[in-house]
Parts: structure tokens; sequence; C-alpha cells
């Protein structure tokens, strides 16, 4: 038997998760019966949206885009878009013969909630972390604001109405369980992983492409350090950079590559380092699919996050590629997600908290690993516990648990 499940999502420009993230993993649930379908409420241009379109209907994944309003205001234009939107899901719901609806966030919620009053299909709301909080703590938002107010109210209705919750930490399930309240049934809250494909992000054995590592100007035989993502904000470059300067300390011929869609960003931060250190630093965008290969160039991936209470709801996508590809790490686990369990002395180094001492612990703790020839054995432990906690299958696992629960009425099987 096969469910049709409408994913509504609400994406900048900025991100790529749909194509990235999301879209593997509904792929592989086609393989249980569950046949997804995608409604991405954006503002990006036509390119990007042509981008999450084409990753899409490659897969066999149905797909529409809503425009989001900007004006009079962003607060405005993004709820009037929802309000605007009832047609536009109840469309979907009937075109696609939608069996269960998964929003993911709050403000498509939101939407679904008001598409969703007389037919009452089973709903899974994915949390997507903290949000609300993430807002006011990264944001701006104001506590005490309309905006706020109206945002709490939605999460709180989300919450308590939708058949089952997808959260991406346990302190993410015990938080959102308190806010819920003690009438709701707290086995409906589900730990749900960022998982990769095993199979496209994994170990190159023989060290990566020495032609793309000098193509890029690095030195094939150097000891490479790697950060891939989003740059600014909670995502703290700052200290990725801080952090290289203290290795290139203890190793003179270290070198840093940063694969980043803000590569302008990237490039204004190196410039107030020493030129002795930035010369020696490297950024490129590249799309989704290439990054296992630049991951193969490195010997060290760097997960630099600020610890903050919304940051507890989250589970770095970075870190489970860098695991996936046997990369050991160097990371800040305070407040950020589950991180600090995933860890493991033996291909990682877990910084509490991100100060001088700190960092040229974790300098040094790289610097023994390269001298001691314990490397290929930090390697293989990385990839053993990214296969654990980050790989497609068992974040499938997850994904089914929670699909069925909802629609089972309520049961863990």
């Amino acid at each position: 038997m096969t469910n049709n499940v409408l994913f509504v999502t609400w994406d900048g420009p900025e991100v790529n998760y749909l194509e990235s993230l999301f879209v593997p993993i509904f792929e592989q649930l086609k393989l249980y019966g569950y046949e997804f379908h995608v409604l991405q409420f954006g503002w990006g241009d036509s390119e990007r949206q042509s981008k999450a379109r084409k990753a899409c209907e490659e897969k066999g994944i149905p797909y529409r885009h809503v425009r989001i309003m900007r004006r009079p205001s962003i607060a405005l234009g993004s709820a009037l878009t929802i309000l605007l939107s009832k047609r536009t899901l109840l469309c979907a719901i009937k075109d696609w013969e939608i069996d269960v609806l998964m929003p993911r966030a709050t403000l498509p919620a939101w939407g679904v909630e008001r598409a969703n009053n007389k037919l009452c299909l089973p709903v899974v709301f994915d949390s997507d972390g903290l949000p609300i909080d993430e807002k006011i703590e990264f944001e701006g938002l104001t506590v005490s604001g309309f905006a706020h107010r109206l945002l709490r109210d939605i999460e709180l209705r989300s919450l308590i109405s939708s058949n089952a919750v997808m959260v991406r930490s346990n302190d993410a399930a015990s938080i959102l369980r308190e806010r819920a309240g003690a009438l709701t049934d707290h086995s409906k809250f589900f730990v749900v992983g960022n998982g990769r494909d095993s199979n496209l992000f994994k170990p190159d054995h023989e060290g990566g492409d020495e032609d793309l590592k000098i193509s890029l100007g690095l030195d094939p035989d150097a000891a490479t350090l790697v950060y891939v993502g989003s740059l600014g904000g909670k995502y703290r470059f700052d200290q990725v950079l801080s952090y290289f300067q203290r290795v290139r300390r203890l190793r003179s011929d270290a070198q840093l590559l940063v694969v980043t869609p803000s590569p302008d960003f990237a490039i204004e931060a190196i410039r107030d380092i020493p030129e002795s250190d930035s010369r020696h630093c490297v950024v490129v965008s590249v799309a989704g699919d290439e990054v296992p290969r630049y991951l193969s160039l490195a010997d060290l991936g760097l997960v630099f996050i600020e610890p903050s209470y919304s940051m507890r709801a989250v589970a770095p996508v970075k870190l489970g590629e860098y695991l996936l590809c046997g990369l050991p790490v160097v990371a800040t686990v305070k407040n950020i997600g589950d991180s600090k369990s995933v860890i493991d002395p033996g291909f990682g180094f877990s910084i509490i908290e991100a100060n001088e001492s700190s960092f040229n612990e974790a300098a040094e703790w790289f610097d023994n690993l390269l001298e001691s020839g314990r490397l290929p054995l930090a390697r293989s432990n990385a990839r053993l516990a990214g296969i654990k906690y980050f790989s497609m299958e068992a974040v499938l696992a997850e994904y089914r648990s929670c699909l069925d629960f909802a629609l089972s009425g309520g049961s863990r099987v």
C-alpha cells in the first residue's frame, strides 16, 4: 500500500536543504510505500527555483512552488503568503491524493493547519529544531512583539494537534514535550537524524584527487583542514580561522580548505588574519554533489557553532558528512544537539568552551594524531560513527517509525 505525503517547506534562496538533504531521503522512502510530494514556499530567483524543481522531478517527486511575498514588510508579507495559501494547499492535497501532511517548521505548520481544518488528515510536524528561539538569538526577533506571540501560538497548537512530531536531538524532544504540556502524548515525539548517502559520502582510500588539490593551490603532502557550509551568525567562521592559526603554529605547512555557498564572506574574513596564514587558505563554492570529492582532500573536518539554547535542537549536517567520509573532527559540542554523545576521542576532539586554552589543546590533539601515525585508525573510527548516526539507513528507520506512528493513530511499532 502506498501513502502519499505532502512535504511543505519554507526556504530562503541561500539554502539547498530540500535538494541536498530531503530529496535523497524521500527517494529512498518510496521503497517503503511512502510517495513524497513537495510544496515549497520560497523567495529565491527563478534559477534557484528551477534547481529545486529539477532535483525533485529527477527523483520522481512532484513539486510545486509558492512565492513568498516580501512586501509591505518581510513579516507581513510572510503572514499574507500563508493566509492566501489555503487554496494552493487544498489543490495540492486533492491533485496528489495526499494521505499525510508534513509541514517543516512554524509557518508551513500554520498553512497546513488552516487547510486541514475540515479534512483532518494525519499530520507529522517537523519542528526543524527550535526555529523561533533561533530567530530570537540570531535574527533579532523581539520577545515582546506580536510576531513572536503569533509564532509561539502556532508552535503550541502544532505540537498538541499533530499526530507525530519530528525533532533533531534528545534535548529538542524534552523541550518541546514540556511546551506541549502534560496532557500531550509524549510518545509521539521522534528524534530523526539528518542522513546522508553513505555510498556518496565515503572515504577515498586513494587519498583524494591529487590533481584537484594541486589545481586549487593546495600542497598534496601537507595537512589539510576543511570547513564546509554556511558562514556567519551561529556559524563561527572566526573560530575556524582562530583554530587554524593555532594548528599552523605546530605545523607550518597546514592549510585550510573552505567549501561554502558564501565565498565572499569567507574571503573577506580571511583578509583579517596574518598574510602568512591567509595564503594557506583556499575558498571554493561547489554543487552539493561535489562536496564528497572535496572532503576527500582533507585530513580534519571543523564544526564551530555558537552554543545557545536553540542550538540544543540541531544536528549539524556537516558533522555527518565529515564522519561518513572518514574525517576526524574538531567540534564545539556544548549545547549543540547530540554532538557530545556522537564524538569520541578515537576520532574527534570535543570543545566544551571555545577559548584559547581549548583551541591549543585541540591543535595539539590533531598534531599528535598525525605524528603518532594514528590518522588511519581515526579515519576508520570516524566512518563507523558516521554509519551509526548519520547514514541513510539509520535515518530511514527513524522516518518510517514516525510516519507509521502517525498513520496508525498513535502506536509505536
